[in-house]
């Protein structure tokens, strides 16, 4: 009876088992950025990416991107000539789906991530990180981390 308590127990939370995203410190992602500037968000689009379903129809989320206009304020590594940017930050869900859209699996990545990419605010300024800047400029640039002004001189440090 206790044996099938327990085997129970372990079996529903297993299901309910949530997923936890580990941010990576600063020290350890500063060295990829070979791109950091302070930058005013103009403009923000959120919008989710779903898993097309077997059958054709859309299925869960498994991507929300912020898409954002920004305003360069100043280059404080790297070469970048434009002053305004078209950049979009994507995160994954960490959920595995299968073709019908059942959960299959949580998990736990580790991300560059700073933590605040998904609560920036229009007329802010932030620190910017790019791994690379696509060629035009005003193509879309893939945005690595974004960080509040008040760890710049920190993060100049690190990348220096």
């Amino acid at each position: 009876m206790k044996l099938s308590l327990i085997l129970f127990l372990f079996l529903l939370t297993q299901h309910s088992f949530s997923s936890q995203v580990h941010l990576l410190p600063l020290k350890e992602v500063a060295p990829n950025i070979p791109f950091l500037i302070e930058a005013e968000v103009a403009s923000i689009d959120k919008s989710e990416r779903h898993l097309k379903l077997k059958n054709g129809k859309e299925g869960p989320a498994i991507f929300i991107d912020w898409k954002m206009a920004i305003k360069k304020i100043k280059v404080l590594k790297g070469n970048l000539k434009a002053n305004n940017l078209n950049a979009q930050f994507s995160w994954e869900i960490p959920i595995k789906y299968d073709e019908n859209g059942i959960e299959q699996m949580r998990y736990s990545p580790q991300s560059s991530a700073s933590g605040i990419e998904g609560s920036i605010k229009i007329g802010q300024r932030y620190l910017f990180s790019f791994t690379h800047i696509r060629e035009p400029e005003s193509e879309l640039q893939y945005i690595y981390r974004i960080d509040e002004l008040r760890k710049k001189d920190e993060i100049i440090k690190l990348i220096n």
